[in-house]
Formats: structure tokens, C-alpha cells, sequence
């Protein structure tokens, strides 16, 4: 067994690039653009949503005060005649 061989355990770094290596980098890097890209428009149209409903909700709850509002007034008005009446008793 003279002639045996070791194996290589060198690591070695060759400064080849490779054209399909560039290709599916720059495929990856348009990817990865096109990616935010479609997040920040969902992001925004969110965020639009989000302002609206809030728009919305705020109106919402002023109608809402208002009629419970009239509502209590009404309820006095209703109180004050039950009273006449009790007294006029």
C-alpha cells in the first residue's frame, strides 16, 4: 500500500462567476422588489381602509350620542307630563 492516495481536505475558492448564477441572482433580486413592492400597496390600501372606518365609526358614535340625546329629552318631556297628570290626581 505504498501508493495510496490521501484525499484532498483543501478547501479552494475559484473566482469564476457563472452565468446562471447571475441570472437567478438578478431573478431573485426582481422577486424580492416586486414583493414590496405589492406590500406597500396593500399596506397603503390598509391603511386607507383603516382611516375610513375610523371616519366612519366616529360619525357613527356622534349619530349615536345625538339620538341618545333626544332620546333622554324625550324621556323627560314623557316625565314631567306623568307628573302633571299624577298631581292633577
Amino acid at each position: 500500500m505504498p501508493n495510496q492516495q490521501k484525499p484532498d481536505t483543501h478547501w479552494t475558492i475559484k473566482r469564476e462567476v457563472q452565468l446562471g448564477h447571475v441570472i437567478s441572482t438578478i431573478l431573485l433580486a426582481a422577486s424580492v422588489f416586486g414583493y414590496v413592492t405589492s406590500m406597500e400597496k396593500r399596506i397603503a390600501i390598509m391603511e386607507d381602509k383603516m382611516i375610513n372606518q375610523k371616519e366612519r365609526d366616529d360619525k357613527q358614535d356622534a349619530r349615536f350620542g345625538e339620538a341618545l340625546g333626544h332620546m333622554n329629552q324625550q324621556i323627560d318631556k314623557i316625565d314631567s307630563k306623568l307628573d302633571r297628570l299624577i298631581e292633577r290626581k
